[in-house]
């Protein structure tokens, strides 16, 4: 008897024993999780995941907020392989209410679409909450994780009493994408009340780059305000029943729909490889281009927006009218429209060198002048490999810096130049572009641009070591 009780005291005093190690070890982690070094507080997290329970979720969630970034992230990918996955994604279900720290917030969302289809569920379960702003996340990471499990729940969102909410739907769906997104998106466009679900998601449909039923473009052109809307999605769409539209839309009274229209067709001649498309517009062009209908289209030439001037260039120089050369040969001393002029200068006069040589004789000096200029610059165009090094100047510098801080707050002193120079040069590369204009243009680019700013963005934020990328990250 007296041998059991102290076995059993024993065993007691081992249990004791143990509680206290993991109390210790818990209060040791917390500590080295305040510790004002980085590397520390990382370090300590990566422990985190070898004793799963609720205490160690807790400074899991809190370690998500840390204001280092690298802590963020180590903080993130143990949640995501944390062995007891329900309670992890319930830890980062809640940081979602955390409206204070946006950097435990982004973490939280980021490690959710990691998990991706194993979320599901717990997400859907999670829609029935009274913020608005944790539906809306909810949606966007069911968009971001794109799998067609989510389809059915996000065509019940679409209803939803936030209209942030059922903007986010509608994006979702399109990021899913499969025949029932297309069906559910030409049905909003066809058949919604709410005018902002139909704008957004007509954008979509044209993102997806699948044609347009026929009869839904007949019918959104009779609707004045979805004029420019329509011609941006057909600019997406490469196909023949693109063109007559687009050619008619040069015709519009409204002075914004022209332009959309002028550039849409630019961007579908551009985009077609075969050369059916480039015939269809050309034709179409000396159709319906008369006198006064060239003067109008030649006026967006004297404008500010690039990418407007850029397209008129592209598509004056198919029509092969005098008038039009000479509406060419003016816009040779704008320095902004070089890159496309320069090009469509070379085409005509090496395929109609006599015609070209008597219209340019009769320009004054000045004009004559630049354009020969032109002419000799089209000569030289220099192969962009990866040995070779991108110089942008300081306006170059400037624009791109502009357009990444606007869409992604992050910012580049003077002294970071190079980062940029490299990274737009894998850009271009990627693209097989040659001159910088080029790729400014496409930033520039309403239709194409988003995308490709978020790919410079992204590329700008991913660097080759941690410490390199901390130091990226201060100066942003």
């Amino acid at each position: 008897m007296l041998k059991r009780r102290r076995s059993s005291a024993y065993r007691e005093s081992g249990k004791g024993r143990g509680k206290q190690n993991r109390l210790d070890k818990s209060r040791d982690i917390t500590r080295r999780l305040h510790h004002p070094e980085e590397e520390i507080r990382r370090q300590a997290i990566t422990e985190l995941d070898r004793a799963p329970g609720d205490e160690n979720l807790a400074l899991l969630s809190e370690a998500l907020g840390d204001p280092s970034w690298r802590v963020r992230k180590t903080a993130a990918d143990v949640i995501i392989n944390y062995p007891e996955q329900k309670a992890a994604i319930s830890t980062l279900l809640n940081a979602l209410y955390d409206s204070d720290n946006v950097g435990r917030r982004t973490s939280a969302i980021e490690a959710l679409v990691r998990i991706g289809e194993r979320a599901i569920d717990e997400l859907i379960l999670s829609f029935q909450t009274d913020d608005n702003d944790v539906r809306k996340f909810i949606i966007d990471i069911l968009g971001e994780i794109s799998s067609r499990k989510a389809i059915p729940f996000l065509l019940r969102a679409i209803n939803d009493a936030d209209e942030n909410v059922r903007l986010a739907s509608v994006e979702a769906i399109g990021k899913v994408g499969g025949q029932d997104a297309y069906d559910k998106l030409v049905e909003l466009v066809s058949k919604s009340k709410d005018m902002a679900l139909r704008f957004s998601a007509l954008h979509i449909l044209g993102r997806l780059g699948k044609p347009l039923p026929q009869e839904l473009i007949d019918s959104l052109l009779q609707e004045r305000m979805f004029r420019r809307a329509v011609f941006e999605v057909l600019g997406e769409s490469p196909v023949p029943a693109s063109v007559e539209p687009l050619i008619e839309g040069l015709l519009d009274t409204a002075k914004s729909a022209r332009q959309t229209a002028i550039r849409a067709l630019a961007n579908v001649y551009e985009k077609d490889e075969v050369g059916i498309l480039r015939d269809k517009v050309s034709q179409g062009l000396k159709r319906v281009m008369d006198s006064q209908r060239l003067q109008s289209m030649a006026e967006f030439l004297s404008g500010n927006h690039y990418h407007t001037k850029r397209a008129v260039v592209k598509l004056l120089g198919l029509l092969e009218s005098e008038e039009a050369l000479q509406y060419l040969f003016h816009a040779s001393l704008d320095d902004s429209v070089a890159d496309e002029l320069s090009k469509v200068l070379e085409k005509l006069s090496r395929e109609k060198p006599d015609w070209f040589k008597k219209v340019l004789n009769r320009e004054s000096g000045e004009v004559r002048s630049a354009v020969r200029r032109l002419l000799q610059e089209e000569e030289v165009i220099w192969p962009l490999t990866v040995e070779s090094k991108l110089d942008l100047s300081d306006e170059e510098f400037d624009m791109i810096r502009r357009r990444v801080m606007a869409a992604y707050g992050m910012n580049f002193d003077s002294e970071m130049k190079y980062i940029i120079e490299r990274r737009v040069k894998q850009r271009m590369i990627s693209l097989r572009q040659t001159r910088v204009a080029d790729y400014l243009a496409l930033l520039e680019d309403s239709l194409s641009g988003t995308d490709e700013l978020y790919r410079l963005a992204n590329l700008l934020a991913t660097n080759e070591t941690y410490f390199f990328r901390e130091e990226l990250q201060l100066r942003t």
